[in-house]
């Protein structure tokens, strides 16, 4: 969806920006993005800094056909950082819509431990989806500062 901002500080019209949607389409009354903060971004500035609960912003879209397919294939997901958003729609959704029957392999890359989020999320999801196997890879390691670490949840 595109997420509109009003004008700000020395923003002085208003800014849009597009964002995947994380929270499941069951929801009809909400919709929930993964925001991370870009050092010096428009709206990510104004998302963390200004809007407050309760503020109204404009989504327009949805928009794109980001969406698994209806076969039974094996799913291969990867992503890092923000890249995590439309993976989380979808398995939320595969979760209620009982489709719990297909494998799915979710590959998540991070710099550091400390980068990585939602792990409780992927491990209830895995108990909920007995073929979903989630894989976080870190590229650095807080005791080397390089060299790749991998497990499985």
């Amino acid at each position: 969806m595109q997420v509109e901002i009003p004008p700000y500080g020395r923003i002085k019209t208003s800014v849009q920006r597009a964002y995947s949607i994380s929270s499941a389409p069951s929801g009809k009354n909400e919709v929930e993005f993964l925001i991370w903060r870009v050092p010096g971004g428009i709206v990510t500035t104004y998302i963390h800094d200004y809007l407050k609960e309760g503020d109204s912003l404009n989504l327009i879209g949805p928009f794109g056909d980001f969406e698994r397919t209806e076969d039974n294939s094996v799913m291969v997901c990867v992503a890092g950082g923000s890249g995590m958003a439309p993976f989380k729609s979808i398995l939320l959704d595969m979760y209620e819509s009982n489709d719990n029957q297909r494998e799915v392999w979710y590959f998540f890359g991070a710099r550091t431990a400390k980068d990585m989020y939602y792990l409780k999320e992927m491990s209830d999801l895995k108990e909920k989806l007995p073929n979903f196997h989630f894989v976080p890879s870190l590229s650095e390691t807080l005791e080397t500062g390089s060299g790749k670490v991998n497990a499985e949840l």
